[in-house]
């Protein structure tokens, strides 16, 4: 959740959608269908990216708004697989699946992400040297896990990188 302190624009991109499926012999990796949603203001959460990994632009803005003090902007996702919707996971769901990160943070994971072999392509030009987050002094990134639970966060598959948002804030004119 991220609360401003002042009346402040902003923009959502999409970094990236990492959820995956692939053979029961482990070949044939396909991207999987995967939804990010907004909540403003206790508002409801509104979808604001339906799609794979393939169809993400990262220089699109997919949402944007002017955002007044104290009022919360909370996050949330899920994946479409074998016809039915994964759990919802939430910046209010009371887990550890949606987090958010500001410039010079270190990534969530169990393994560093900056050495990290199975580290998505999307996630590469915003991480420094050492790992840590490199954005700007008003963005955030948010990290969500879809497919595994608090419980698995041990699991290498816990990678929170199954959907990666960019939010960009700039104070009004």
């Amino acid at each position: 959740t991220v609360v401003p302190k002042e009346t402040i624009d902003m923009e959502v991109r999409v970094l990236g959608a990492g959820v995956t499926s692939s053979n029961s012999n482990g070949s044939n990796l396909t991207f999987i269908p995967t939804e990010a949603c907004i909540s403003v203001a206790g508002g409801d959460y509104k979808r604001i990216f339906y799609g794979s990994n393939p169809s993400v632009e990262p220089d699109k803005v997919v949402f944007s708004a002017s955002v007044k003090p104290n009022q919360s902007i909370k996050f949330g996702g899920r994946y479409y697989y074998n016809k039915s919707w994964s759990t919802f996971y939430s910046s209010s769901s009371g887990t550890n699946n949606v987090r958010t990160l500001v410039n010079g943070q270190t990534p969530p994971t169990t393994y560093p992400l900056h050495t990290a072999p199975s580290l998505e392509s999307f996630l590469k030009p915003f991480l420094d040297g050492a790992g840590k987050v490199r954005i700007g002094p008003m963005d955030v990134i948010v990290f969500m896990e879809l497919t595994h639970t608090d419980a698995q966060a041990n699991n290498q598959g816990y990678d929170l990188q199954d959907m990666v948002l960019l939010v960009t804030f700039k104070a009004k004119d």
